[in-house]
């Protein structure tokens, strides 16, 4: 579970993709959500994602709060379309 500050703003970076020392890609709550509301209120923060890590694909797969699932190429952050691994 990924939690933020209940007074977050969608301009909050959640995600950083690093390329041989260099950052290549930011994403802000903007880039996954057009609400607050989408995300999971919790006692004290929002739940804005589980991650489960990276795949076989080289993938970054993200489970959104509101159900979405997300794939990132981990080497840039670009949102790719989400490759199952083989042993699925």
């Amino acid at each position: 579970m990924n939690l933020v500050p209940r007074g977050v703003t969608l301009e909050e970076p959640v995600l950083f993709f690093y390329n041989k020392g260099s950052l290549v890609r930011t994403v802000t709550l903007g880039d996954l959500y057009t609400h607050k509301s989408q995300m999971r209120l919790t006692v004290s923060h929002l739940s804005w994602a589980h991650i489960p890590g990276i795949n076989q694909e080289n993938q970054l797969v993200v489970t959104l709060a509101d159900g979405r699932t997300v794939a990132f190429a981990a080497n840039t952050g670009r949102v790719q379309p989400l490759v199952s691994d083989a042993s699925d």
